[in-house]
């Protein structure tokens, strides 16, 4: 663990020393060829991921040119052309990124890492996706769920994602939901958030395209859970976290009608804050079509009836909705009241804040005198 983090230390200075130089110095200061090579992949991963793709792939030409004069070296070969190929991607140019990622294919042998061989098959079954070409899509993403399988299973999630996308784009919404639920196992396994959130997110756009209010209504659910296990600032506007749907061309009825059957599917079943998060979601469709009255509706109901007072993080989001909507339509004398039971949560919650944040010092306090055996 010591080591561990000294490398840690040691790889962030060098980054730092890397970043302060101008290339030719540093390269110039590198013995090594494959130290130059990687170098200039790395300054072209910082381009890429800051948005320049000139400068990301003048970097990656550049790595290029060493990593061909140098023998064995087909793995940095593999990678700099993959990632040369995201840039023409980044520039929506499939087609050249395409023609960009195969420059590597002779280049790929026994020496090619796991790693470099799936993400080249992945990207490679994008780029055909993108140009509609599905059947050589759907035979490079298999490519690349079976180098996943047998090196890093979790892996694959993104990979079904991808094939699903495929299904989804082509109409085939069985095999869609097939590949987003194998996604979404591993995903929940493997309890990464931001996999997970993900995912989430496709399978309510899926079941809101097929109109299928049950198993929206399940997903709604999850995804009101799945807000409710992290650390959240109440004082936000929590419809910005709500699960994005994409209606499609759905009507406004069509929208609510979907949402009012899943919201009734979760009274049945008790799910009583799932049903509180779709009044949510119909007051902003409605505020959306300029019906904000409509949707006051939805959140008053919220109020009186599927909100606990005692449940202050779930009150303070909902009557800050209530306020803008009244402000909005003039209803001053109702928002006035609203701003009053807002500044009495407002009040409970910096408490609660306080104490929370008191509990964790003392918390910390205790663990550190243990280490020390106080």
């Amino acid at each position: 663990m010591f080591l561990k983090k000294c490398f840690c230390i040691l790889l962030f200075g060098y980054c730092q020393f890397v970043q302060a130089q101008p290339i030719e110095k540093i390269l110039s200061s590198l013995t090594s060829v494959n130290e130059k090579i990687d170098t200039l992949h790395y300054f072209g991963r910082r381009y890429h991921l800051k948005a320049m793709p000139d400068s990301a792939k003048w970097y990656y030409l550049e790595g290029l040119k060493l990593a061909t004069q140098t023998k064995n070296n087909s793995d940095r070969i593999v990678r700099l052309y993959t990632s040369l190929s995201r840039v023409e991607q980044m520039q929506r140019d499939p087609q050249r990124a395409l023609a960009t990622i195969n420059e590597a294919k002779p280049f790929i042998d026994a020496n090619t890492s796991k790693s470099v061989l799936q993400n080249h098959r992945f990207l490679t079954a994008t780029y055909f996706r993108l140009l509609l070409k599905y059947d050589s899509a759907l035979y490079y993403y298999h490519e690349a769920e079976k180098i996943s399988n047998s090196h890093k299973p979790y892996g694959s999630w993104f990979i079904y994602d991808g094939i699903a996308e495929l299904f989804l784009a082509s109409e085939e919404y069985e095999k869609a939901e097939e590949y987003y639920l194998k996604a979404y196992n591993l995903t929940k396994a493997g309890g990464v958030r931001m996999d997970h959130g993900l995912i989430i997110n496709r399978l309510g756009n899926l079941y809101t395209k097929l109109d299928n209010a049950e198993k929206f209504a399940e997903i709604l659910k999850e995804f009101q859970e799945f807000n409710e296990n992290k650390k959240r600032d109440f004082q936000k506007d929590a419809l910005h976290s709500l699960l994005f749907i994409n209606w499609g061309n759905k009507t406004l009825k069509e929208k609510v009608t979907l949402l009012e059957n899943a919201k009734k599917l979760h009274i049945k079943n008790g799910f009583i804050s799932a049903a509180a998060l779709a009044n949510y979601q119909i007051a902003s469709i409605y505020e959306e079509n300029n019906q904000p009255e409509e949707g006051l509706k939805y959140l008053y109901e919220n109020r009186n009836f599927f909100i606990e007072k005692n449940a202050v993080s779930e009150r303070y989001p909902n009557l800050k909705y209530i306020y803008e909507l009244e402000v909005k339509i003039g209803k001053t004398a109702d928002a006035l009241l609203t701003a009053n039971q807002l500044l009495e949560l407002i009040a409970k919650l910096t408490d609660h804040s306080n104490k929370e944040l008191a509990f964790e010092l003392e918390k910390k306090i205790r663990n550190c005198k243990k280490r020390k055996g106080n």
